[in-house]
């Protein structure tokens, strides 16, 4: 780090907290609740933002959602040490990579070899886990299908139908490093080739959640982070990077040239 982002970091310290990334320091009209859409009295939100015309990497962005009643982190119990579950098989490429755990319930011949622990009991909590984020009540209803560009602070984040990530999404956790985001989506996500998920103001990996109904596709070269649990199957296209955990307690999950990891998780 260079003298003077040194400097810059130790006065984001001082007025922001440790966890500031100098390079990824929140808007100041932020942490003063300006553009800010939400309802006091219930701690909800519902939007059906345009994200058409949004750069959420910009200094002018505003967060869309910021909870009054933030989430509960979903207990992942058992589960958690788990980089990838599968209720039916894992099916991965010479070239693919998982730093964690794997546990896949009925392991054959066309499944990793790296099965551990006591796997149908981490699927239960993972299923567990799964019914408990989607009975969590909405701070944001998204009605539009598209994540990309958006900027979403911390919360339970519903999106209805199938959902598509063809830019950059950005969770921006308000300065707040303990911030819980929940991702739900009612049908399949699908993660458009080299489109990333973006963590700025203290947000951190190990606190972003999504629950899928259906599939979860991530294109070739995306980059997200985050527990995923699927509903159907997830597949990872060549050089896709998951920052967290691939879990479909009911399908398959398939990496192809990808990288899977939930160390620091």
């Amino acid at each position: 780090m260079r003298p003077a982002q040194k400097r810059l970091s130790a006065v984001l310290t001082l007025v922001l907290g440790a966890c500031v990334d100098p390079s990824l320091a929140p808007d100041p009209r932020l942490a003063h609740g300006e553009s800010q859409a939400s309802n006091e009295s219930t701690g909800s939100v519902a939007s059906a933002v345009d994200a058409s015309t949004n750069d959420p990497t910009s200094a002018d962005a505003s967060v869309e959602n910021l909870a009054t009643q933030p989430a509960t982190t979903p207990n992942l119990a058992s589960a958690e040490r788990f980089a990838v579950l599968a209720g039916d098989q894992f099916r991965r490429s010479d070239t693919t990579r998982v730093d964690g755990a794997v546990g896949v319930s009925s392991p054959d011949d066309t499944t990793d070899a790296g099965t551990s622990g006591d796997v149908p009991r981490a699927l239960r909590d993972a299923v567990d886990a799964a019914l408990r984020m989607n009975s969590a009540p909405c701070n944001l209803v998204l009605h539009d299908a598209e994540l990309g560009t958006r900027l979403l602070g911390q919360g339970v984040i519903c999106l209805e139908g199938q959902t598509r990530m063809n830019a950059d999404l950005v969770l921006d956790a308000q300065g707040n490093d303990l911030a819980v985001f929940v991702l739900r989506v009612a049908g399949t996500l699908t993660v458009a080739p080299g489109a990333t998920v973006r963590l700025r103001s203290c947000a951190e990996a190990r606190g972003v959640f999504w629950s899928v109904a259906d599939d979860i596709v991530l294109g070739a070269d995306s980059h997200v982070l985050g527990s995923f649990l699927a509903g159907g199957d997830i597949t990872l296209g060549p050089g896709a990077q998951l920052h967290g955990r691939a879990f479909a307690p009911n399908g398959s999950v398939v990496a192809n040239g990808a990288s899977i990891g939930n160390v620091g998780l």
